[in-house]
């Protein structure tokens, strides 16, 4: 079943690589879209920094990927190692943890290995700041499912978050866990 039905793509702008997430329509945005595509909020949240344009009366948003791979794509090239894993894990647990802080709806995070992006030491996430019909633990769920078939190797740490997400669970209390036992 297809939740995110997003239209987006990469693109190369002046040297610099972005995805492009595509809302459709010209709705009036929230007024923390502002606050929340500055560098230092996106740094504090796991999430990618973005900008909003209007382009053709659609709105169009632009995510700095840099030198950055989509999950899915790392997935079907070489596996995720474990060091993946836990940046991917800690990224989305601490995005969804942080999400009250600054008043942003968890159901807006995009926990997709299509738009998660890795790199050599993180993982950030896509906040599309319109509404979404996701219910985010059953979609982190769904992303351990697509990671177990894609892992390098068998490791304890998987086992272990994989067994806190198939009871009720908080993200606070998987972002503690990784605090406790990946740190």
């Amino acid at each position: 079943m297809e939740i995110y039905s997003i239209t987006h793509r990469e693109t190369e702008i002046s040297d610099n690589r972005y995805l492009r997430i595509y809302q459709g329509s010209r709705d009036e945005i929230p007024e923390y879209v502002n606050i929340i595509s500055d560098n230092e909020v996106a740094y504090d949240t796991c999430l990618m920094e973005f900008k909003r344009k209007v382009e053709d009366e659609e709105s169009i948003y632009y995510y700095y990927i840099g030198d950055r791979v989509s999950l899915f794509e790392k997935a079907e090239s070489s596996g995720i190692s474990k060091t993946n894993f836990i940046n991917i894990v800690y990224a989305v647990a601490y995005a969804l943890t942080q999400a009250d802080k600054y008043k942003l709806a968890q159901e807006c995070f995009i926990i997709d290995s299509r738009f998660i992006y890795i790199g050599e030491v993180d993982a950030l996430l896509a906040y599309v700041p319109f509404e979404m019909d996701a219910d985010p633990k059953n979609e982190f769920r769904r992303l351990l499912g697509f990671i177990s078939g894609k892992t390098l190797d068998e490791y304890e740490e998987f086992r272990s978050i994989s067994a806190i997400a198939e009871r009720d669970f908080t993200f606070k209390e998987i972002n503690d866990y990784c605090i406790n036992h990946f740190s």
